[in-house]
């Protein structure tokens, strides 16, 4: 909320008229009353209702003439506001005009979203990643967790599904065997082929996050900062290894959009990107 209410003031700043959209279930939202806002609307938490979001969506853009589509996405709707950019697009060609969707398309915003996925591509790349073993099963898991299977390395035991709750666990592998099936057997983990877990390289080094804008394989926009738990601490730190990673990235893969980046670095150089 408080990244879409910068994205507002900015867009403000620099003459755009700015309809804010939010789901139903925030209505409520501060942003709203924003000076930087000049229309707000709700549409159907897309998770719940993806069909009617789109359809929302699409309503809206045709009575506003929507001309720049910005989703500035949650974890859990980044598919969700790239189909709805697709939808966008093609009601937009239909109609005779255009429209710029800052979005990359669905299957490549899903296999980004997927770590081990984004990991396989950005190594196909010749890009460094850490180390991954995809788990599709308790039993799997259990196997993995020697030093004979992992070797020297230590790593993280994660959902591959965005999991709120979860992602505060921190299960590192190789560990004590009693320890992973006493946390294997609650009710609340599942590990299935349709719920895939992961297990990703522990990196040590400080963390940092970034946000990029690239149009046709150029890095146009980029900041990083250190990792923090609220985006109000948000500064930026220039890290050359960062951008170098992410322009490398873009230009490779002819992304076009924005994109968030979870990274590590150690010392002067970027160490892994996640």
């Amino acid at each position: 909320m408080t990244k879409a209410l910068h994205v507002c003031r900015h867009l403000h700043a620099a003459g755009w008229r700015v309809l804010l959209l939010e789901t139903h279930k925030y209505w409520h939202v501060g942003s709203r009353f924003s000076s930087a806002v000049d229309k707000f609307y709700t549409v159907p938490v897309p998770e719940d209702h993806p069909a009617e979001c789109v359809e929302e969506i699409l309503s809206i853009a045709a009575l506003e003439g929507i001309n720049l589509f910005i989703p500035v996405s949650s974890p859990i709707s980044s598919v969700y506001d790239a189909l709805a950019a697709e939808a966008l697009e093609a009601q937009a060609a239909g109609a005779g005009r255009n429209i710029r969707c800052w979005t990359l398309p669905p299957a490549t915003t899903a296999m980004l979203d997927n770590k081990a996925s984004f990991s396989d591509y950005a190594r196909s790349l010749d890009l460094t990643v850490p180390e991954h073993h995809v788990v599709t099963s308790p039993q799997q898991l259990l196997k993995l967790n020697s030093q004979q299977v992992l070797g020297a390395k230590t790593f993280v035991l994660k959902n591959l599904s965005y999991d709120s709750v979860h992602r505060a666990d921190l299960v590192k592998l190789p560990c004590p065997q009693d320890q992973l099936v006493a946390y294997v057997n609650r009710a609340d983990v599942i590990i299935t082929e349709q719920q895939p877990w992961i297990l990703q390289e522990f990196i040590r080094g400080k963390e940092y996050s970034c946000y990029s804008l690239a149009a046709n394989g150029r890095l146009v926009a980029h900041s990083d900062t250190l990792a923090e738990l609220s985006n109000l601490n948000f500064a930026h730190q220039g890290h050359p290894g960062i951008q170098q990673w992410v322009t490398d990235f873009i230009t490779r893969s002819n992304a076009s959009g924005q994109s968030c980046y979870r990274l590590h670095g150690f010392r002067a150089r970027l160490s892994v990107m996640f």
